[in-house]
């Protein structure tokens, strides 16, 4: 916690954490987000995927929910970071975000 506070620091920035997984990778998943946003006290969101979300689906759902609950305090926001899990199942996740042409 004390690299990202010296790169974002707290007082300036948007700290997103996020997380999401599923019973035995295919099923039942869910995903918590927790949001600290300078001058306001933190926020937790949760939210179930389904009986057929898989890991993937509840890492998308963590991502989603987050971005929603942000864009819900305001339209563009300046300064966000966010903090997944690093587990093998949120790499694709990552990667497909990273790659997707979003312009198009």
């Amino acid at each position: 916690m004390e690299e990202i506070d010296k790169r974002y620091p707290a007082a300036r920035w948007t700290h997103i954490f996020t997380g999401g997984s599923a019973e035995d990778a295919t099923r039942n998943g869910g995903c918590g987000v927790f949001i600290k946003k300078p001058g306001l006290p933190p926020v937790s969101v949760s939210a179930s995927g389904g009986r057929l979300c898989s890991n993937y689906k509840a890492e998308v759902l963590a991502l989603h929910k987050a971005t929603e609950t942000v864009l819900q305090w305001e339209n563009r926001p300046k300064k966000a970071v966010f903090f997944q899990t690093l587990c093998q199942h949120s790499r694709p996740c990552v990667r497909a975000i990273q790659t997707r042409p979003w312009n198009t």
